[in-house]
């Protein structure tokens, strides 16, 4: 995610974006990070939600499916899914050339 925090492009400019000619500066990227009112977690999506809502509605008591610790209610949210009509696949499906390329795209993401 550093190239996408340091990208000076529009995002959906229609082509270019995240295009680089060396490597994202990622002090830029930490300082436009934590600019941000708001990071959602894709894998923690649920979290996210509460997260949002608890930033948004100060004050405000978190709603039943926010509380992690119940179990019952925890699960009892469904929050919109889509998979975007993608077939399934995993890292098995990538060559050892694809995994070097995404480390090294995301190689200061650790950081």
């Amino acid at each position: 995610q550093t190239r996408a925090f340091t990208c000076t492009e529009t995002f959906f400019s229609g082509g270019g974006s995240h295009i680089f000619h060396g490597e994202p500066d990622l002090a830029t990227a930490i300082k436009n990070f934590d600019s941000l009112f708001f990071v959602g977690i894709t894998e923690q999506y649920h979290a996210s939600v509460c997260l949002f809502f608890a930033k948004t509605h100060a004050n405000t008591p978190l709603p039943p499916h926010c509380d992690c610790t119940d179990k019952v209610a925890w699960n009892a949210w469904h929050g919109h899914y889509s998979n975007h009509h993608e077939p399934p696949h995993s890292l098995g499906d990538l060559s050892e050339e694809d995994l070097r390329m995404i480390r090294e795209l995301s190689r200061l993401d650790a950081q």
